[in-house]
């Protein structure tokens, strides 16, 4: 599964809008549209993503 994918995914079975998911990246929400539609981002966004992946969170209630 590929980066943008992953993003989709966790965005649908969250229920999280772009805006929200996009904020907890430390990304802006057009830099999200555009990861998850498999366009270039820069390096300072994809270590932001990369970092948000790697770090202990704090676990997202599975939807009722």
């Amino acid at each position: 599964m590929n980066l943008s994918r992953l993003l989709i995914a966790y965005r649908q079975k969250y229920d999280i809008p772009s805006k929200d998911l996009a904020e907890k990246l430390g990304i802006s929400p057009s830099t999200l549209s555009r990861l998850e539609s498999g366009k270039e981002v820069t390096a300072t966004n994809l270590v932001s993503i990369m970092n948000w992946l790697i770090e202990p969170c704090e676990p997202i209630p599975e939807k009722e």
